[in-house]
């Protein structure tokens, strides 16, 4: 063993061969070297040896010798000699006997087996070797083991199944930080309420004013399940577009009433996961997903991208990718925990930071009897991921590299994570919002352009005792927020941060038989900060709690009025989301809601951008397609109609246009006489296909394009038509429409979801398109007809 001096004084067991015939002075220093190039300098020990013929060693065998140096030791190094025909007898007895050859490698080849499938690698498993007779020489075998075990799982062969490693010999550093760009700072932050809040408790009606009537119904539906007048905060709902403006919240929910009556927050009514504007008519066959369920609902609220058409992304996550595209430097954050709500497209190489809630955390290796090999862990480590050569695989390679970013971003952050924060947050997730005050103060220091954090808090799954589960969990929202908004306030970051508690689903209006409330849908939930054009309820709010409302569902699930695309497209613009392309990337669902979206220049003071492509003309065009089964027409292959039909609307008018499909119905008609066989009947599907444009035909030159309403019916009724749109189950088209081409440029998709749609076109079909309106809310009142004149292209 070679003792190393200098201020961090360290060792490394060297097996050496050399020749008892010299004299060997041990306690000096010695020069190790190996093929004639020097390797090191130190004091020398000897731990143990074998005593044989250097001649009949195996060729694998190094070259290693020990020869004086002629640098001096210090001052306290014992002078210790070694007689030239030493025997064993003259070794201490308590000395540890270890083989110094090479090739010794039984232990770490077993662990390698078991913890790698044999991946480690020749050169990791040295430098493991190593370790091991080190730690073993200093302390006892059970040690060496251990830390070998903790060292491993360190290892690129632990981690991928292409760990072919050929290192060059350099230091692995840390990847760059992206430089800033010169924008001010912005950051969402997300709490998010497992388990599904009982959120009608957390926003309802408050009798004594304009709402005593709802409330009167709102108290009837819910029985033991709502909050009574008396324990409602009120709040004022003036100006908000609601069934009336006497609110209430929930009694433990004061901060949020003190943050709401500020100006700087505003509820959000009736939200939830949505494909598209629905009714209680189709909302069965037109939501294709786990209802109800905590995973998947949990997961479409993070997603926010029905379809799956940027599959493994979340909402935030693909914000940052815009963002990080326009040159700004980016941040995901998560406080103990993964969420699939900040990840971003994998090709980005970000990875989510997962911060702890109390202080920075450091390496910190569990040692047998108190002993601390620390510092030769960690050097072992930097040595296990160091710098490859090219040939090196590259899985192996990018974790090392993203290991040794983690590590080095984890020292960079620990002073700014145990810095002070003088604002007080209460509560268990007083900490949590701690650290997310600490970044956001550190955010110019650490030179980040925009950031997105998620906070989570479970146990509001109250199938039994719904009232006592809000009672003993709200607080804790309460103070986590109130302090935060103050801690925001505080560093003057409350225009810069926006803040959205959501859950992932509401529950039953009605109670159940153990006075709690079941799994629902559409949810009340809050947001403030950045600038919010607050003191204000979004969404609509139920007119009735009746089952003849609209909105009532069966056991009194609410059917959701507003979708989170809704509320994340404004939330997206104010982020810095200004052209149409990234908004469909960030929500690519967006355009399946026409203009039911809120823009920021209606959710933010300061916000200046529309819903694009709903300025202009509006226009109902009705389709109906003769099928040869009785299914509806899928989502996908509505909005493959739809995204046809945009490009060449968009194309022809040069405007921005928006589309979607409803109201869906089968008819059955008999074709031939009064037969009611089957095969003599006409099946139909029919459906509007809702237009909007930034299209005015009133400010085009006389002379200039054709109606919005001409120009819409013909590519949609022509697009309905094409054989390539329908399939059967198996993917096979089978329509039989005499004298159709399938054009190559419409888009076809197999069903992916029930019911199966493969509708057989047998005709062409009628298309009857309203006039156009001025604005996309109003409704056409007069029709006309007209013929498909011609077929898209692409």
């Amino acid at each position: 063993r070679i003792l190393f001096p200098g201020n961090a004084p360290r060792s490394k067991v060297v097996p050496v061969v050399f020749d008892f015939t010299d004299s060997v002075v041990l306690g000096q220093y010695v020069q190790v070297t190996r093929n004639n190039a020097a390797l090191a300098m130190g004091e020398a020990e000897v731990l143990g040896y074998a005593v044989g013929d250097p001649s009949s060693s195996p060729s694998s065998f190094p070259s290693t010798s020990l020869s004086p140096s002629s640098s001096s030791p210090p001052s306290n190094v014992p002078s210790t000699t070694m007689a030239p025909n030493a025997s064993p007898s003259s070794i201490p007895s308590n000395t540890p006997s270890l083989s110094p050859s090479y090739s010794n490698f039984e232990y770490i080849d077993e662990v390698d087996t078991l913890l790698t499938n044999g991946r480690l690698g020749r050169e990791n498993k040295a430098i493991l070797q190593e370790l091991y007779e080190y730690i073993a020489s200093s302390s006892d075998i059970d040690a060496a083991k251990q830390a070998v075990q903790q060292l491993v799982a360190t290892t690129p062969g632990f981690h991928s199944t292409s760990s072919i490693e050929r290192k060059n010999g350099l230091k692995r550093l840390p990847t760059p930080k992206a430089q800033p760009a010169n924008v001010d700072y912005k950051a969402i932050v997300v709490f998010n309420l497992f388990g599904g809040v009982d959120s009608f408790s957390v926003l309802a009606p408050k009798s004594g004013g304009d709402c005593t009537g709802l409330y009167n119904d709102y108290s009837l539906a819910r029985g033991v399940a709502g909050m009574t007048n008396a324990n409602l905060l009120p709040i004022d709902a003036s100006g908000s577009n609601q069934p009336c403006s006497n609110f209430g919240i929930h009694k433990a929910l004061g901060e949020f009433q003190t943050i709401y009556n500020d100006g700087n927050g505003a509820f959000l009514a009736n939200f939830g996961h949505l494909f598209k504007p629905v009714t209680k008519k189709d909302w069965l066959f037109e939501t294709r997903t786990d209802l109800f369920s905590h995973y998947k609902m949990n997961q479409d609220a993070q997603r926010v991208d029905a379809f799956q058409e940027q599959s493994r992304t979340g909402v935030l996550g693909r914000l940052l990718d815009t963002m990080e595209k326009k040159g700004m430097a980016v941040s995901p954050i998560s406080i103990n925990t993964l969420t699939v709500m900040l990840d971003g497209k994998p090709e980005t190489g970000r990875l989510v930071d997962i911060l702890p809630s109390n202080g920075g955390k450091e390496f910190d290796f569990e040692n047998r009897n108190g002993l601390n090999f620390a510092g030769e862990l960690v050097t072992a480590i930097e040595e296990l991921n160091a710098g490859t050569k090219v040939n090196s695989g590259i899985f192996a390679n990018h974790f090392s590299q993203s290991f040794i970013d983690t590590w080095n971003k984890t020292d960079d952050l620990k002073d700014v994570l145990r810095s002070n924060i003088d604002t007080a947050i209460s509560g268990n997730r007083g900490n949590d919002f701690k650290q997310v005050l600490r970044m956001i103060k550190s955010a110019s220091e650490r030179g980040v352009n925009r950031e997105a954090f998620v906070v989570g808090r479970g146990g509001f799954d109250a199938h039994a005792g719904v009232m006592s589960n809000l009672d003993a969990n709200l607080p804790d929202v309460n103070n986590a927020i109130g302090g935060f908004y103050r801690g925001l306030k505080d560093i003057n970051m409350l225009d810069s941060v926006t803040t959205i508690v959501i859950s992932e689903f509401g529950r039953t209006i009605s109670p159940n038989t153990n006075d709690g409330s079941d799994h629902g849908w559409g949810g009340n939930y809050f947001i403030f900060g950045g600038g919010i054009n607050g003191k204000k309820i979004y969404g609509k709010y139920p007119a009735s709690f009746h089952e003849s409302d609209e909105t009532m569902l069966d056991r009194g699930r609410v059917l959701p009025t507003r979708s989170w695309d809704s509320l994340w497209y404004g939330v997206s613009q104010w982020f810095g989301v200004d052209k149409e392309e990234d908004m469909d990337y960030v929500i690519p669902n967006n355009g399946n809601f026409g203009c039911d979206l809120i823009p920021d220049s209606v959710l933010y003071k300061n916000g200046v951008n529309k819903v694009s492509g709903c300025s202009g003309d509006s226009i109902d065009v009705q389709v109906t397609v003769v099928v040869a089964e009785a299914n509806y027409v899928t989502g996908k292959q509505q909005k493959e109609i739809c995204n046809v039909a945009k490009s060449q609307i968009s194309t022809t008018v040069n405007a921005a246009t928006r589309c979607y499909v409803e109201g869906q119905e089968i008819k059955v008609d008999d074709a031939v006489g009064t037969s009611r066989r089957l095969s003599n009947q006409k099946i139909s599907v029919n459906f509007n296909t809702k237009i909007y444009s930034d299209y005015k035909e009133d400010e085009q030159v006389s002379g200039g394009l054709t109606s919005l309403a001409l120009i819409s019916q013909n590519v949609v009724g022509v697009i309905a038509a094409e054989p390539s749109n329908f399939k059967n189950s198996t993917g096979e088209s089978v329509v039989v429409a005499a004298g159709i081409e399938p054009p190559s440029a419409i888009p076809s998709s197999t069903p992916t979801a029930m019911p199966s749609a493969s509708p057989t076109t047998s005709a062409m079909p009628s298309s009857t398109t309203s006039s156009p309106t001025k604005g996309p809310t109003s409704s056409p009142t007069s029709s006309l007809t007209a013929s498909p004149t011609a077929s898209p292209t692409s």
